[in-house]
């Protein structure tokens, strides 16, 4: 029942998300970083949540220099508000017939 309450309270409360992702990966990712890669402004709550569990999983399964370099490749893309990383434009490239 502990478990379930641990649970309950890191998935309702933003900021433990990220102490519990700084935690995991030893402290080696800036707190920023984290905060960028969970605070995706185009996902809802429950998407949020789902990106900190799979960050979650990967964490237990990747070193923390691995996990450095992944939130660092990460952050620009899941916040690209807080830069200026623009996705490409994809438009155009599906109005072209195949050469198949």
């Amino acid at each position: 029942t502990i478990t379930l309450i641990y649970r309950i309270i890191v998935i309702a409360v933003p900021k433990l998300r990220v102490n519990v992702l700084m935690m995991s990966t030893l402290y080696q990712v800036d707190r920023s970083v984290v905060e960028r890669c969970l605070s995706c402004p185009t996902h809802s709550f429950l998407d949020q949540v789902g990106d900190y569990w799979v960050l979650f999983l990967l964490s237990r399964n990747l070193s923390p220099i691995a996990m450095k370099e992944l939130f660092n490749e990460l952050a620009p893309i899941m916040n690209p508000e807080q830069n200026n990383f623009h996705y490409p434009n994809l438009q155009n490239n599906f109005d072209k017939e195949s050469k198949l």
